[in-house]
């Protein structure tokens, strides 16, 4: 009875003698490329700097985006400090 986990099953190319054959490797990948994943997408979130603003780059993307800060500056929804700081960010 060589070769054979109990009779009737033949273990050439099992999974580590547990009789999964290919199919093991198999559920090894898509388990792996899982857990990468995972980790991935918590570093990903964790790295990133809480950022509540957008800076612009074009020149009309600053316009619009100042014209947006004075209209919120005049409606009372932000205080003076944080509107001169976005500002100055938008306008650096």
């Amino acid at each position: 009875m060589r070769g054979y986990a109990y009779p009737g099953y033949h273990t050439f190319g099992s999974f580590f003698g547990l009789g999964y054959g290919w199919y093991g490797w198999i559920g090894l990948i898509i388990m792996g490329i899982l857990i990468f994943t995972v980790f991935y997408l918590l570093f990903k979130s964790s790295s990133r700097k809480n950022q509540d603003y957008y800076i612009p780059k074009t020149s009309q993307e600053k316009n619009i985006a100042l014209e947006i800060l004075n209209e919120k500056f005049a409606k009372g929804e932000i205080d003076e400090e944080e509107y001169l700081r976005k500002r100055k960010l938008i306008e650096n």
